[in-house]
């Protein structure tokens, strides 16, 4: 069983993000250019759109490498933790490429800005890009997790899918489980499931109730997860 904090009742606003972070929109694709990596196929296999048609795919990252204040005033220096991800928002997919959130950064008992979690900082990029594009922001259905290094992560996934202790083999489209069972809840519990769960739990009334799976899967021995909303 998960125990999750209850719903946040907090409101994030721009000012939280440029009060103490530092936000890089990488421009170096060119209109017309697609995205790149190993994960372009599984994208293209399920419909979502690679090839940037004007503003349809922001990469955005953030870096909480500014000095921040409490509540009273009192500064603290920058964690630098960073959060880098991918929003395809015309195909309602979200792909988290680099995450380091502050509160790993500086650990259980430093300090961190009023907006840390990756699961606020997504939503609120995520909530920002759909409001200037005029995208619903309740299309979103993928959130992908791109070549997982965290062992703990990794382990479950060798678990769930059979391999035991040995590296995991999974070829697209992978193993798909749901909140119903034992692996899809032993994948929600992992730090990759975590930040999904509070973001369908806060933004529930946005989103509506969800019943998400999650699906496995390696390319060229990378290993990625797909959360389907």
């Amino acid at each position: 069983m998960i125990l999750l904090d209850p719903p946040t009742t907090q409101v994030f606003t721009q000012r939280d993000v440029d009060d103490a972070w530092t936000v890089v929109f990488n421009d170096e694709l060119d209109e017309g250019s697609g995205i790149g990596g190993n994960i372009v196929g599984v994208l293209n296999a399920l419909g979502i759109p690679t090839e940037r048609r004007g503003m349809d795919f922001e990469e955005i990252w953030v870096s909480q490498s500014l000095e921040f204040a409490d509540a009273d005033g009192y500064l603290y220096p920058a964690t630098k933790g960073h959060y880098r991800s991918e929003y395809i928002y015309h195909g309602g997919t979200i792909i988290a490429v680099d995450n380091h959130s502050p509160r790993h950064a500086v650990g259980a008992n430093g300090k961190v800005p009023r907006l840390n979690r990756w699961s606020d900082m997504v939503w609120h990029l995520w909530s920002d890009i759909c409001a200037h594009t005029g995208t619903d922001v309740r299309s979103l259905q993928y959130i992908f997790h791109d070549n997982i290094i965290t062992d703990s992560t990794k382990s479950i996934m060798e678990y769930v899918g059979g391999a035991g202790q040995n590296a995991l083999d999974l070829p697209w489209p992978g193993l798909a489980f749901g909140l119903d069972t034992e692996e899809g809840l032993a994948l929600l519990a992992t730090p990759h499931g975590v930040g999904i769960a509070y973001m369908i739990k806060d933004h529930s009334d946005v989103l509506g109730m969800r019943e998400p799976t999650v699906r496995i899967f390696t390319i060229e021995g990378e290993y990625y997860m797909m959360w389907d909303l």
